[in-house]
């Protein structure tokens, strides 16, 4: 999986979507842009729509672009909660339990009391990233995306409205005048398509014509997947060697564990269970090294340099127990390598800016001094500098690192090499960061005098377009409109 996730993005001004305003490429960092900074609306109706999908130009009947036969490829999916109990935190752990890549958002009702249909309860929106693009008839479309739309829900433990398996329902994004802004979780892992034993997909009891095919099992088989389906999940968080807490908070709205009268006990037998397991396979292998050896202890004093077969020396792989990251393994000599596939793999996040990192934020993560100098909305995107720390945490976030241990003859789990994040930030002679030279909030004209309307990063100017404000369209954007067939 590329690490650098760019989705396609269509973005609607509104439900009639006689006119589309954006389409483009974003990685999940500038999707996070551009929801919160969207400027706040009067009302829900009057806000923005996105949808993970490219549209043509077959219009209905009142002019809308928005409606299934109208969709030609489904880049992402999307998923609608307004269950008023599951917070969004939750949904995020069990997507990170899941090692699912995405980005959750509040909706514009979230925790707002409207009776009848709005009580005051969380309500929020995940769209995850596909690794291929679907294309086909728009019942071929609507079919796969169905499936993982129900991979998506099983992973959340069933809770997605029905209206989220739609084709071409399109999605309300940023905030209503008085009301708070929309809180945003960027979630970092293996596109959707890409998970390592994906849960069966769960559908909707509304779910059009379509049978519940998680459904055609009778429940004894139901339960003893999501059982076989729990216990792999533990292992691999046991084996990435993450404490227990964190495991149980990681697993607690499996969908097993919550058909469970006591659900941090079944919890607690899976990581027991992988724990016995392994300690059992360690010790017969240590056995049978033993014998290998003719039962000499003197073996295990001997300081050999011992290297796994097969091993190369610099590795991008998958690896069971962390798949959700690529695998970088650590050896002297390779640091020039490591820097630069590490620059790749965060470079739809890093900017260089004269001769220095730097990457988007939102005001309130300014430092304090900067915050005193310019007075800033909440809301506002903003353009801050890249220390080591802050690399070391993204690398973190997309990389395993691992170094061979002599002593135990395997590859372990390591943290981000300081000197790795340091060689990054001082090279100054940067291949795969992009210029990013200001932030726009209203259109703007390119040094050709072409006109910039598009939402997010603009590859000719260098300038990341972030309005704050609805404008009308441009001359461009009318031109766009009357040269699409």
């Amino acid at each position: 999986m590329n690490s650098v996730v760019r989705p396609l993005i269509t973005i609607f001004p509104d439900t009639k979507a006689q006119r589309i305003d954006a389409v483009r490429a974003m990685d999940l960092i500038e999707i996070e842009c551009v929801i919160r900074a969207a400027p706040p609306a009067k009302a829900k109706e009057n806000l923005a729509l996105l949808k993970g999908a490219r549209f043509g130009s077959i219009r209905t009947r009142k002019n809308s672009l928005r409606h299934d036969d109208n969709v030609i490829e489904v880049w992402a999916i999307e998923g609608d909660y307004d269950g008023e109990r599951m917070p969004m935190h939750d949904a995020a752990e069990a997507l990170s339990a899941a090692k699912v890549t995405a980005i959750l958002y509040t909706s514009a009702n979230h925790c707002i009391v409207e009776p009848p249909h709005s009580h005051g309860g969380p309500r929020w929106r995940v769209l995850a990233p596909l690794s291929k693009t679907l294309t086909g008839t728009p019942d071929q479309l609507r079919e796969q995306r169905r499936h993982w739309t129900g991979v998506i829900n099983a992973v959340l433990g069933g809770v997605l409205k029905g209206e989220s398996f739609a084709l071409s329902q399109c999605y309300f994004f940023g905030r209503i005048q008085g009301r708070p802004d929309p809180e945003t979780l960027v979630l970092t892992g293996d596109c959707i398509d890409e998970v390592v034993n994906p849960p069966a997909p769960v559908f909707p009891a509304n779910d059009g014509n379509h049978r519940n095919k998680s459904k055609a099992k009778s429940g004894e088989g139901i339960r003893e997947d999501q059982s076989k389906d729990l216990l792999a999940r533990v292992g691999r968080d046991v084996r990435a060697g993450n404490a227990d807490y964190e495991i149980h908070a990681a697993h607690a709205q499996h969908p097993h564990v919550l058909r469970q009268t006591d659900g941090e006990r079944a919890i607690q037998r899976a990581i027991d269970k992988v724990r016995e397991d392994w300690a059992r396979k360690n010790a017969n292998r240590a056995n049978g090294s033993s014998r290998a050896n003719g039962g000499s202890d003197d073996f295990a004093g001997k300081k050999e340099r011992i290297e796994p077969e097969g091993a190369p020396p610099i590795a991008f792989e998958r690896e069971k127990a962390d798949s959700n990251r690529k695998v970088i393994r650590l050896q002297a000599g390779h640091l020039h390598n490591y820097a630069d596939d590490a620059e790749q793999l965060i470079g739809g996040s890093v900017y260089v800016r004269g001769q220095q990192l730097v990457r988007l934020a939102m005001a309130p993560e300014l430092s304090s001094a900067a915050k005193k100098l310019v007075k800033r909305s909440a809301e506002q995107p903003v353009i801050t500098a890249v220390n080591a720390e802050y690399l070391r945490r993204r690398l973190n976030t997309v990389v395993a690192f691992h170094k061979f241990s002599r002593q135990r003859a395997q590859w372990e789990l390591a943290d981000c090499p300081a000197d790795l994040a340091k060689n990054i930030l001082l090279a100054g002679d940067w291949q795969h960061f992009r210029p990013l030279e200001a932030i726009a909030t209203a259109p703007f004209l390119r040094s050709d005098l072409t006109v910039c309307d598009t939402v997010g990063y603009d590859e000719a100017s260098g300038v990341f377009y972030a309005p704050n404000a609805r404008f009308p369209p441009t001359q461009a954007e009318q031109g766009r409109r009357k040269s699409r067939p």
